[in-house]
C-alpha cells in the first residue's frame, strides 16, 4: 500500500510540513502564555500589550497553516484511495475468469465500498497521523529541552509508559479488526442476495425465515463492530489515562524548581502547555498504530487481489488466425468440489477424460449430453477460463496457451444463458462503448432480429432496457447479445444453453437465426433437440463421462441408434408430455 502514498507524495509531504509549521506556531504560543503569566507576576503592563499582540498574530497564522494542512491532507487521502480503487478495478478486469469466479461478486462489492473506506481512513490516514505526530513529538521535545533539560528528561521517561501499552495490545486489535472485516463481508453478501431474490422470497412466502436470518446476521455484525470499537477505545483510553501523568510531572517538578529559585512561574505554564506537544503526538501515534493493526487484514485482502489478479498471458501472441480447425487432443480436466475427504483435503471431480474432438472453420457444431457430461466445460476451456488441464487445445495448430486472451476474444464471442445488460439504451448495450457507425449498429439490429423491438418502441434504439434488461423479454435479451457479436464481426460464436430459459417457439426462432448466419463458426451447447434445427448442424458431438462417444450429422446419429438416439427420443417424449 505504501506505493500509493508515493503516488500522492507532493500532497503528503507538504501536508506534513505545514502540520509541523502549524505546530511551531502553537509551541511558540505556549511560550507566549508563559511570558504573559510572568509579565502579570512581575507587574509589567507595557510588556503585556506586546505579548498580547504577538499572541494574536501567532493564532491567526497558526489557523491559516492548519487550514492549508487540512486541504493538502484531504488531497493526499482522496488521491491515494483513488489510485487503489483504479488499480483494484483494473486488476479485476484483467484477471483470469477462473480467478474472478472463485469469489462471490458481493465480496468484491464489499471490498470496493467497505474495505476501501477502512483503508482510506485507517491506513492512509494513520500513516499521515503517525509521521506528522512523530515530527510534532520531536519538535515538542526539542522545545521543552530548550525550556529546561531536567523537566524534559523527566517527561521523556514518563512518556515511555503510554507508548509501550498500545504495542502490547496490538495483537488483540489485529484480531478484532480481521473478525469485523470478515463479518462485514458476509453481511454484505447476505443483504445483496436477499435484495436480488426479493421476488423469490415473496413468491415462496419465506419472508419470516429471511427476516429471522437477517436479524441473526445483523446481530453478528453488530457484535463484531462493538468488539472492534470497544477494543480500540480501550487502548486509546488506557493511553490517554497514562498520558495524563505527563501533566502532573512538569507541574510538580516546575513548582519544586521554582520554590528553589531554579525556575520561573511563567515557565511552569509553558512546560504544562508543551506537554500537550508531547502527549498529543504520543496519543496520535498510538491511535495510528492501533488503526493500522485493525486494517492490516483488510489491506492484505485487497493486496491479494491486486497481486494475483494479473494477466498471465503477457508473453503470448497478440494475433492469430482461425482458418483451419480447433482441436482438443487427450484433454483431461478436474476441479475441486466443496466436499472434503477424511484427511480434510478437497475432493476433485474429473470432468473431461482424454477428450478428443475437432471443429473446422465455418462449421455449425452442437455439443449434447446429459448434465455433467462436460459440455459447458469444453466451451470454458476453449475460452481460457481455466488452464489447469492436461493434453492440448490448438487453433490452427497454435497452442491455446500461447494465444493472448484479448486476441482470442477478438475472434471468439460467447453468448451466455443469462445475458447481462447495462441500465442503458439498446444502442449502447450493443455498442458497449465502442466506436461504430450508426449504419453498422442498424445492420447488427436487422440481422439479429431486433428490428420488431425497435419499431414498436417510440424511442427506437434509444429505448432504455432497465436494470439488467428488466424491460426486455428473454428472447429480446438473447437477440441483443447476438447483435453484439455481429457488430464486432466475430467469426466464431459460442452458445452455452442460450435457449434453455425461453419458450419453445422463441428458442427455435433464435437458434434458426444464428444457424442462418453466413461465414460464422458456431459451437453450441443445448438440451433442446429440435429435428429441423438439428439437421442444420454440420456436426453433432455427443459427450458422456467426459469423452466424445459419438460424432456425426443428425441423420447419421439417428441411424446409429445409440446414445444420441436415446437422448433425442427422451427429449421428444418430454416435449409431448
Amino acid at each position: 500500500m505504501f506505493k500509493y502514498i508515493l503516488k500522492s507524495k507532493f500532497s503528503f509531504c507538504f501536508a506534513v510540513l505545514f502540520a509541523v509549521a502549524a505546530s511551531f506556531g502553537t509551541v511558540y504560543f505556549a511560550f507566549l502564555l508563559g511570558n504573559i503569566i510572568q509579565v502579570a507576576v512581575d507587574g509589567k503592563l507595557s510588556a503585556l500589550y506586546a505579548e498580547g499582540i504577538k499572541a494574536a498574530i501567532i493564532m491567526t497564522l497558526t489557523g491559516a497553516l492548519n487550514f492549508i494542512t487540512s486541504v493538502l491532507y484531504n488531497n493526499y487521502l482522496t488521491n491515494s484511495i483513488r489510485h487503489v480503487r483504479s488499480d483494484f478495478f483494473n486488476s479485476i478486469m484483467n484477471s483470469r475468469i477462473s480467478f474472478f469466479i472463485e469469489r462471490n461478486s458481493n465480496e468484491y462489492i464489499s471490498m470496493f465500498l467497505t474495505d476501501m473506506s477502512l483503508v482510506e481512513t485507517n491506513y492512509f490516514g494513520s500513516v499521515f497521523l503517525i509521521l506528522s505526530n512523530i515530527c510534532l513529538f520531536l519538535f515538542g521535545i526539542a522545545s521543552i529541552f530548550y525550556l529546561n533539560w531536567i523537566i524534559a528528561i523527566t517527561v521523556l521517561v514518563t512518556a515511555l509508559v503510554p507508548m509501550v501499552v498500545p504495542g502490547i495490545l496490538s495483537g488483540l486489535l489485529r484480531k478484532v479488526g480481521k473478525d469485523y472485516s470478515s463479518a462485514l463481508e458476509k453481511f454484505t453478501v447476505y443483504v445483496k442476495d436477499y435484495l436480488s431474490g426479493f421476488e423469490v422470497i415473496k413468491g415462496f412466502n419465506i419472508v419470516k425465515k429471511v427476516s429471522v436470518n437477517f436479524l441473526l446476521q445483523n446481530k453478528i455484525i453488530t457484535k463484531k463492530k462493538r468488539a472492534k470499537d470497544n477494543s480500540t477505545s480501550a487502548v486509546q483510553n488506557i493511553s490517554s489515562t497514562l498520558g495524563g501523568l505527563l501533566f502532573f510531572v512538569p507541574l510538580l517538578l516546575g513548582a519544586y524548581l521554582s520554590l528553589n529559585g531554579k525556575f520561573y512561574i511563567g515557565g511552569i505554564i509553558t512546560a504544562v502547555q508543551l506537554v500537550n506537544h508531547i502527549l498529543s503526538p504520543i496519543q496520535g501515534i498510538a491511535k495510528g498504530f492501533a488503526e493500522l493493526n485493525t486494517v492490516r487484514a483488510v489491506s492484505a485482502k485487497i493486496l491479494d487481489v491486486l497481486k494475483n489478479n494479473k494477466p498471465s498471458d503477457t508473453d503470448c501472441v497478440e494475433k492469430f488466425d482461425f482458418t483451419d480447425s480447433i482441436k482438443f487432443t487427450d484433454v483431461n480436466f478436474s476441479f475441486k468440489t466443496n466436499e472434503n475427504d477424511l484427511s480434510g483435503n478437497s475432493i476433485e471431480r474429473q470432468v473431461l477424460k482424454n477428450l478428443n474432438l475437432e471443429i473446422n472453420t465455418g462449421e455449425k457444431v452442437l455439443l449434447v449430453g446429459k448434465t455433467g457430461s462436460g459440455k459447458s466445460t469444453v466451451l470454458k476451456l476453449l475460452l481460457k477460463y481455466f488452464k489447469n488441464y492436461s493434453g492440448s487445445i490448438t487453433i490452427d495448430g497454435k497452442n491455446l496457451c500461447d494465444i493472448k486472451a484479448e486476441s482470442l476474444y477478438s475472434k471468439f464471442g460467447m453468448i451466455h444463458q443469462n445475458v447481462f445488460l447495462f441500465d442503458d439504451t439498446i444502442e449502447n448495450n450493443i455498442r458497449l462503448g465502442l466506436n461504430f457507425q450508426d449504419t453498422e449498429i442498424d445492420k447488427a439490429i436487422k440481422h439479429s432480429g431486433l428490428s420488431p423491438l425497435i419499431e414498436k418502441n417510440p424511442d427506437g434504439k434509444k429505448f432504455k432496457v432497465g436494470e439488467n434488461g428488466g424491460k426486455l423479454s428473454g428472447g429480446e435479451k438473447q437477440r441483443l447479445a447476438i447483435a453484439r457479436c455481429l457488430l464486432l464481426n466475430l467469426p466464431v460464436l459460442i452458445l452455452d444453453e442460450i435457449t434453455s430459459s425461453l419458450d419453445a417457439e422463441t428458442a427455435q426462432e433464435i437458434e434458426k437465426q444464428i444457424l442462418s448466419l453466413q461465414d460464422k463458426t458456431v459451437i453450441a451447447v443445448s438440451h433442446r433437440l429440435n429435428k429441423n434445427l438439428l439437421a442444420q448442424y454440420n456436426k453433432i458431438l455427443v459427450l458422456q463421462d467426459g469423452r466424445v462417444c459419438e460424432c456425426g450429422t443428425f441423420d447419421e446419429l439417428i441411424r446409429l441408434k445409440k446414445i444420441f438416439y436415446s437422448l433425442y427420443t427422451l427429449e421428444a417424449v418430454e416435449r409431448i408430455q
